[in-house]
């Protein structure tokens, strides 16, 4: 399919679409220029300069998005260019966009590192997205860190003037020194650096504003304290809305492209919190468009396929598949502290249960895992190369912010950019990006899974009092049986205490999502559907008035059943999450139980060995 088009696509000047590959234009923004107009830049301290220096030479417009700044020096020194430049060119315009919990991390953060910049409101504009799913008692609750679970702003773009770069990669110390990612570089494009500062613009104006007095505030709707479907749908329509028209704009835009034009470029969004899952689905038909004996290389720094990502590789296409990841020795969560230290680990149990998966489907010959290892780095490269059949190299590739795992499809904000190009250089080039990443890996298989250093902390200390038993040879019945009981009871203790967090978000979800009474009422008695009807009532809050100076406030019998209705609804919404929650629980504690099992009636499990 894909070939078909480019086929088609190099035969004429005016960059058409043909009927099989015409999806791309009614689904995304689409912006033409020559191959030559686009860089790549291969190494981190390559994506610093090139930041610092565009930096210093900006003339109209600086835009960073990105996750967080970081606070080392060569951050200060990225800011300082910024400051400087804002000094010497008072028309310059910055705008900066970073996660609000991210950015607030610690005591020294992104929001103090950039404090320099806020002093001119005139020229800076500095935005923290905050996801509007966390609120209520859980935004009080969670700690930092811990909080970042709940979604992020994850994009990362870079712009200077009619400049762009598209990446993976954050602004801090390891991602400008030892951290591989992706930086591709698209020069003197104003049509598409319009669009992108533009864009910005809109994520930012449903963000928190940061003040000289390092404050957050509003620009709007607030994130997590008004209304969740009032932020939701104002949000929604200002980013998505803005999106969309310029898809319609596509078609006006077609007889400005020009003649000597030979790659276009499709910027792809996904907003989870908003109800925006464009960039999945535009990933999931290029990976099913990719033909019989074409290659596809999917790289990612998380290893955490979706479901419907895993499904179109082993069931929907017949393509040859390289799966990169980073080796655990490579994973950003290497040298992490608590729990987060496991993560390397549980990466490997996911790798290894997609790869049970290639064998269980006969697609191990078609699809490989690698894994990338270079000493002292870690690796965080993202994107996707497609080459056609009897070619060799890419003439499609996805480069962006996402890690094509859970997170980017249910709960960040991602951006990437789909790039499709006839142009010869660009292709080359393409090409030695990608094989300068698989030259640095092995292939993953069962044999490396089991490595002993790979399994999580934990289990080395089970296994470790498993071999000091065994050697006593003191191990009875009844001491594994207390053993089993203890686990047991641990396991129902970890379970309910997930459910009292559920009941402190179910409180967190009465304050901010009320539904009509009538509703309510009906689904009693059984008249209606209560998720089949659309709400039709008035949302106000409930109280709304004050009650006077030392006298309680007597609750109506009106807003008595408002709250009643706030109530049921919580209810019903997380009830499903509770159950899910109690099956992850309770099968979890099933495995655990097994295992211990197995320990007490064999002397030797090779799963177990350290």
């Amino acid at each position: 399919m894909i070939r078909n088009a480019v086929q088609i696509l190099e035969q004429s000047n005016c960059l058409p679409f043909t009927n099989n590959f015409s999806w791309l234009q009614n689904v995304a923004p689409t912006f033409s220029l020559h191959g030559e107009q686009v860089s790549i830049l291969h190494k981190p301290e390559e994506f610093y300069q090139t930041l610092l220096d565009r930096c210093k030479k900006a003339q109209k417009r600086i835009m960073l998005a990105s996750l967080y700044l970081g606070t080392g020096p060569l951050e200060k020194e990225l800011v300082h260019a910024i400051e400087s430049q804002m000094d010497q060119i008072k028309n310059l315009k910055v705008n900066i966009l970073l996660d609000a919990n991210r950015g607030s991390r610690g005591k020294e953060n992104s929001r103090t590192m950039l404090m320099p910049l806020v002093k001119n409101e005139e020229q800076c504009k500095i935005s923290l997205f905050h996801t509007p799913s966390l609120r209520g008692p859980l935004k009080y609750l969670l700690p930092a860190r811990y909080n970042e679970l709940v979604g992020l702003q994850h994009m990362k773009l870079y712009l200077f003037d009619d400049s762009i770069i598209i990446s993976g990669a954050n602004l801090s110390e390891d991602y400008f020194t030892n951290r591989q990612d992706r930086y591709i570089m698209i020069s003197e494009c104003k049509d598409l650096a319009d669009f992108y500062w533009d864009l910005i613009q809109h994520i930012s104006d449903v963000s928190l504003e940061l003040d000289k007095s390092d404050n957050l505030t509003p620009r709007a709707y607030h994130p997590f304290k008004s209304s969740k479907r009032t932020y939701v749908d104002f949000a929604r329509s200002k980013i998505w809305g803005y999106y969309e028209n310029r898809i319609m704009n596509n078609k006006s835009s077609q007889n400005k492209k020009g003649k000597s034009h030979d790659t276009l470029v499709f910027p792809l969004l996904e907003l989870p919190p908003l109800g925006v899952h464009q960039d999945s689905h535009v990933t999931e038909r290029v990976l099913e468009a990719a033909e019989e004996g074409s290659k596809v290389t999917v790289s990612t720094g998380y290893f955490n396929l979706t479901d419907q990502y895993a499904s179109s590789i082993l069931y929907r296409s017949q393509a040859y598949y390289r799966i990169l990841m980073a080796h655990p020795s490579a994973n950003g969560f290497l040298k992490a502290r608590g729990l987060a230290s496991g993560i390397p680990s549980a990466y490997t149990g996911l790798a290894l249960r997609f790869f049970q998966n290639i064998k269980s489907t006969n697609a191990s010959e078609r699809v490989i895992m690698l894994e990338y290892a270079r000493p002292g780095w870690t690796f965080h490269a993202k994107g996707l190369w497609y080459t056609p059949i009897g070619e060799s190299s890419p003439l499609l590739t996805l480069v962006g912010s996402s890690n094509f795992g859970s997170r980017s499809v249910r709960r960040d904000l991602e951006m990437q950019a789909a790039i499709l190009t006839t142009n010869p250089s660009l292709r080359k080039r393409l090409a030695e990006e990608e094989t300068s990443l698989i030259d640095l890996s092995s292939q993953f298989n069962e044999e490396v899974a089991s490595d002993p250093n790979r399994k999580p902390a934990l289990w080395k200390v089970v296994q470790q009092g498993r071999k000091i038993a065994l050697q006593s040879k003191s191990i009875a019945m009844g001491n594994i049986e207390g053993l089993l009981t203890v686990s047991f009871f641990v396991g129902i203790m970890i379970h309910q205490g997930f459910v009292l967090i559920c009941f402190f978000i179910l409180l967190s979800q009465v304050s901010t999502n009320p539904v009509h009474c009538n509703e309510i009422n009906n689904l009693l008695e059984g008249k209606n559907d209560f998720h089949a009807n659309k709400r039709q009532a008035d949302c106000s809050p409930i109280l709304q008035e004050e009650a006077p100076t030392g006298r309680p406030r007597i609750l109506s019998e009106e807003d008595r059943k408002k709250l009643q209705t706030r109530l049921f609804e919580g209810l019903l919404h997380f009830g499903t999450v509770v159950n899910h929650i109690d099956t992850f629980i309770m099968d979890k504690s099933r495995m655990i139980l097994k295992s211990l099992g197995k320990m007490a009636t064999s002397e030797e499990d090779p799963r177990f060995d350290i």
